[in-house]
């Protein structure tokens, strides 16, 4: 029997870039991005993890930062965003 991927290290990476690009467009800190989403202060560097794609965040957490960020859950997953 094959091995069954459990990581899709592409969408992983893109979701990273993704958060990066729009925390960068709303000229947020990881900090602020972190205190926003109300992250634990010890998990602060959790958006960090997420925008270098070390971490495979949950849907639940990706909801949050698309609130955070005003933006659709969807425009996270997208290769090309404007």
């Amino acid at each position: 029997m094959g091995s069954v991927q459990r990581r899709d290290e592409h969408i992983i990476k893109l979701v990273g870039r993704n958060i990066k690009k729009y925390r960068d467009k709303k000229g947020l800190t990881q900090q602020e991005l972190a205190d926003m989403i109300d992250l634990d202060k010890n998990l602060y560097g959790q958006v960090s993890k997420m925008e270098r794609g070390v971490v495979n965040t949950t849907i639940s957490m990706l909801a949050i930062l698309a609130r955070a960020l005003k933006i659709e859950i969807t425009d996270l997953l997208k290769e090309d965003n404007p």
